[in-house]
């Protein structure tokens, strides 16, 4: 092949090239110019031709260093990009910078220096691998980080607490009763709760915090900068409030609530998995105070403590359906933040009597602090609730330490209990299913029978509604 077919052969493969080739003299011209590199850089052949490099595709902060590199490179022969790949930023004609990866090498021509580079625009390749790291990284339902970026971001913030030795917490919670909702309503309506419930999470959060949902019904949330114990549990206590409203699905309204655990960092040598741990037992410590509250591990009240929660036995009341089950536990829980608000008490709770123990069903409590347990148990006999069934106490107690019967019960010291108020739950073929009641730890001269009346009224509805399930 003669030295002219050769150079147009040569020519051939350099305009078709699916990279740009660029050639350039010794003052930095541009001599060569192809066909793709009018399509990455803008700039027609015309255009380019003669005019300095640097001009047309350096970013203009790193123009200086450009011409400084190629006359070093002139003076000694030695350079860092010169017959190396090397990946850098360029500049298209509209002013826009992308990655590129380039090749740059070197030779004498007529005595003079030249270079020429082909030049891969990496803006495609590198969107591309953005996204499936995104992909990676992202719940496709809730579109927040997944597992694998909590790791990695929980791994960040534990190294930054540590080196600047300021606290950091992880927030653990789940979806209170989301099993029930996703067997009522279907995975179609647990789906939406669970994209509602993302969104006003990350709406309780600052700029700076990160939560990521782990699985199912589980999220956690990083929270860095909060110096105070009291500042996490006002962040907790905002999501609690933000999750209050029912969610709005196609089929209507439901009430949504969710349990928080809080575990503190503060630079020790506690693993990841560890921090997490924590967060998730404080987590279910909130779940056994009733729910809808948030515990700080390692923060636990002695009555806690002391009504361990036991399995619930098995009732008459079989729900005949998931979603009736569902009803009755919103009902509940609903019946008893309205009475308590409404008598501006501090515990409500609604008990079932079952092979002579008192079993808590369902608790609300102000601020979420509740010295008792659902699931938690204890003999009726030794109760309150059996002893206003029975008449031994009455139904209104202004002040538990004026009355002798009151007094030789544990949990008026240990609770402690002062003012109380409690019903019987009658059904209609007479049983007593158990009781409905609040109490204070202070004591209230202000309650009365028409308080007692409107406790009755409450009372009577949820009877009607766990009969409904009998």
């Amino acid at each position: 092949m003669s030295s002219t077919s050769f150079t147009s052969l040569l020519d051939a493969i350099i305009q078709t090239s699916h990279d740009a080739f660029v050639a350039i003299n010794a003052n930095g011209e541009v001599t060569h110019w192809n066909a793709m590199a009018e399509r990455i850089f803008g700039w027609r052949h015309a255009e380019a031709f003669g005019k300095p490099l640097g001009d047309l595709i350096v970013p203009a902060d790193q123009r200086q260093a450009h011409e400084a590199g190629m006359a070093r490179y002139q003076a000694t022969g030695h350079g860092v990009v010169v017959n190396n790949r090397a990946k850098m930023t360029a500049q298209r004609r509209n002013g826009e910078l992308f990655p590129v990866e380039m090749t740059v090498s070197t030779t004498m021509e007529s005595g003079q220096r030249v270079f020429f580079a082909f030049i891969h625009d990496m803006s495609r390749q590198q969107r591309t691998e953005f996204e499936l790291r995104q992909l990676a990284s992202t719940d496709f339902l809730t579109q927040m980080p997944n597992r694998l970026l909590f790791n990695e971001r929980l791994h960040e913030a534990m190294a930054r607490a540590k080196r600047t030795r300021k606290p950091m917490a992880v927030f653990f919670m789940d979806i209170d009763h989301f099993k029930m909702v996703n067997d009522t309503l279907g995975h179609e309506g647990g789906d939406a709760i669970l994209r509602e419930f993302a969104r006003r999470l990350r709406s309780s959060l600052r700029e700076v915090d990160f939560a990521a949902r782990l699985g199912g019904d589980e999220f956690v949330v990083v929270v860095e900068g909060i110096d105070a114990k009291k500042g996490m549990s006002t962040l907790a206590q905002k999501i609690l409030d933000n999750m209050r409203s029912p969610f709005a699905l196609a089929t209507g309204q439901i009430a949504v609530t969710t349990s928080i655990g809080i575990s503190f960092y503060e630079g020790d040598e506690s693993v990841a998995a560890a921090l997490v741990s924590r967060a998730d037992q404080a987590m279910y410590q909130a779940k056994r105070s009733g729910r809808n509250a948030f515990r700080i591990f390692g923060e636990s009240s002695p009555v806690l403590q002391r009504l361990e929660p036991t399995p619930l036995p098995l009732v008459k009341f079989v729900a005949t359906t998931a979603r009736r089950e569902l009803e009755l536990v919103a009902f509940m829980q609903e019946s008893l933040r309205s009475i308590r608000q409404h008598l501006g008490m501090e515990v409500a709770f609604v008990s079932r009597f079952i092979n002579g123990k008192r079993v808590f069903m369902s608790i609300d409590a102000q601020n979420g602090v509740t010295p008792i347990v659902v699931g938690g148990s204890d003999p009726v006999e030794d109760s309150y609730c059996a002893r206003v069934v029975d008449g031994r106490l009455p139904q209104i107690i202004p002040d538990a330490f004026d009355n002798t019967e009151a007094m030789s019960l544990p949990a008026t010291q240990l609770v402690p209990v002062r003012a109380h108020l409690s019903v019987p739950i009658r059904l209609n073929n007479g049983e007593i299913y158990g009781t409905y009641c609040c109490f204070s730890s202070t004591p209230d001269q202000s309650l009365n029978e028409r308080d007692l009346g409107v406790m009755y009224v409450f009372a009577d509805m949820l009877a009607r509604q766990i009969e409904r399930h009998g």
